[in-house]
């Protein structure tokens, strides 16, 4: 199997990525309020398909690599580095915060990406853990902040980690070992104490591969995957880009103190 130059998450092959631009680069960028800074949410899990933790990743990043670097040149856009240490809500994930932690971390970088000029946050999560964080997260950053948020979770583009939710699973498993250089394996049982159990989840069978599935046919299956998601996140990026800007530079005017 050929290796995807895309199982490098953060490296070169982001051409808009935030720490490749240097100090005079960000003072002479002319407009930044039309810049849309992408703000990626990672978390580390076991999600049961036999790949390693940080496949929310090495699938995110993969994904939102494509489509940047798709992406027009007038579409103006930045991506962050990614924030790793997020809530984990059960033993099956780690490295994890409290979620008064993860809501913090998020609202610090928004402040400085405000303070150097930018006007539009997107938070890119993949954690399906961290849904409802991002989600109260981006509320409240426009209201205190002013900032013009957007909010898009992987599950969102297709690529639904969740088990007893998602329906993508063996998409994901698919993208993610296409991604690793990998030859997806079959899933061991899973016992009664199992995560996937108690969410009432898919069963080991549901997320296995055809028996008559060669490696070559699982990693043109891994790549069709990264460009359908890719294709997808890109129009959004688009009607993102073109949404038009927030009234008052983003003021929130309270009820009662309209000017008469």
């Amino acid at each position: 199997m050929k290796k995807s130059p895309m199982a490098q998450p953060c490296k070169e092959n982001l051409n808009r990525f935030w720490p490749n631009l240097k100090w005079p680069e960000f003072a002479a960028m002319p407009d930044k309020e039309e810049v849309v800074v992408y703000f990626p949410i990672f978390g580390f899990a076991d999600w049961g398909l036999g790949l390693p933790l940080d496949v929310e990743e090495v699938i995110s990043m993969a994904v939102l690599a494509e489509a940047s670097n798709s992406a027009p040149d007038e579409e103006r856009h930045l991506v962050l580095p990614p924030l790793r240490f997020v809530a984990a809500l059960n033993s099956y994930s780690a490295f994890g915060v409290s979620l008064d932690v993860a809501h913090q971390s998020i609202r610090d970088v928004a402040h400085w990406v405000k303070e150097v000029g930018f006007r539009k946050l997107v938070l890119y999560n993949s954690s399906p853990w961290n849904e409802d964080v991002v989600d109260v997260a981006a509320r409240d950053l426009r209201v205190y902040k002013g900032l013009q948020m957007f909010a898009v979770n992987l599950a969102g583009i297709g690529l639904d980690l969740l088990p007893g939710r998602s329906a993508t699973r063996l998409d994901c498993l698919l993208l993610g070992s296409y991604l690793l250089d990998r030859t997806p394996g079959k899933l061991e049982e899973l016992d009664l104490n199992s995560l996937y159990f108690n969410l009432g989840g898919d069963s080991a069978s549901e997320v296995q591969l055809p028996n008559d599935l060669v490696p070559e046919e699982a990693a043109e299956s891994g790549k069709f995957e990264l460009q359908k998601s890719a294709k997808h996140l890109a129009s959004l990026m688009s009607e993102i880009y073109w949404k038009a800007p927030l009234r008052n530079d983003g003021q929130v005017i309270r009820k009662g103190s309209e000017e008469k």
